[in-house]
């Protein structure tokens, strides 16, 4: 059983990364970020840290402003 919710919990994290990657690369390139890390904790880090960056509360709430 331990092995199995390992599995699982290993595939989303990387199932996340791998879309958090896919929006995030593109927009980091356009908005000048030199050096993008290729650790996923630091890749996270850099995201997570910009300004621009909104976690689904923050845009629900500016949704509900709109």
């Amino acid at each position: 059983m331990k092995r199995r919710l390992h599995y699982i919990l290993d595939h989303k994290y990387k199932q996340c990364f791998k879309q958090l990657k896919a929006e995030w690369g593109p927009k980091l390139a356009a908005l000048g970020v030199e050096s993008i890390p290729t650790d996923p904790d630091a890749f996270a880090a850099l995201v997570f840290g910009r300004p621009e960056y909104r976690d689904r509360k923050a845009r629900d709430l500016e949704a509900k402003q709109l």
